[in-house]
């Protein structure tokens, strides 16, 4: 898993080591397809690195965003690279900010690493998810999975019945309990012990829709 660094010395030096440069350059606008395609630039341009600089020209570049970019990516893509350094004007501030997109990220890997397990090790670990004031519970007589996390206000009840809306209710979850917000979460599954393949990168951008409206 790819270590994101903040960093705002100046120079493409790191560990006492010039590395290479992965230059952004400005352009209308970015969103989440053009982030994930920088990333995957970098990822497959840099495989063989083990220290990518980043540096940003574009004035409406979220460094945040691509690094969320960058992470999946790096989970998808054969590489060797261990850090990107992202160059910031102010390290400490730019640290502050990032906190919650380690959280998304965390629970981005969470749901990737379970869609590579077989239907009963995805059920077993869903049910320890109680260390993070998830509220699970398991209806064996009517095949289903009822998952909460308490919060202020109402909120709606997500309903799945297939491994990727499954995932993606589990990685909205543990998003939320990760970050500590406040924001209430219910979902009910419908258990199956044949369902077909989990589709990743439409359950991370469902949890990333979930989640980024709420990161600051």
């Amino acid at each position: 898993m790819i270590e994101i660094v903040l960093d705002s010395h100046e120079g493409n030096n790191f560990y006492g080591k010039e590395r290479p440069v992965f230059i952004i350059n400005d352009q209308a606008s970015f969103n989440r397809s053009s982030y994930n395609e920088l990333a995957r630039d970098l990822v497959s341009r840099f495989a063989q690195e083990s220290v990518v600089i980043v540096r940003s020209q574009a004035k409406s570049f979220s460094f945040n965003d691509f690094a969320l970019a960058l992470f999946i990516a790096s989970c998808q893509i054969d590489n060797n690279i261990d850090c990107a350094v992202l160059k910031v004007a102010d390290a400490k501030s730019a640290t502050e900010a990032y906190k919650p997109y380690v959280a998304l990220t965390i629970a981005i890997k969470y749901i990737m690493r379970l869609g590579r397990e077989d239907i009963q090790s995805i059920y077993k670990d869903i049910s320890t998810l109680g260390y993070l004031g998830i509220d699970v519970k398991r209806d064996y007589s009517n095949n289903k999975f009822y998952l909460s996390l308490a919060g202020k206000g109402d909120c709606d009840i997500v309903k799945a019945d297939n491994l990727t809306d499954i995932l993606a209710a589990v990685g909205t979850a543990k998003a939320l309990s990760l970050l500590q917000i406040g924001r209430p979460f219910k979902a009910e599954f419908t258990l199956n012990q044949n369902m077909e393949s989990f589709a990743e990168d439409i359950a991370i951008d469902k949890v990333i829709s979930n989640i980024r409206p709420l990161l600051k």
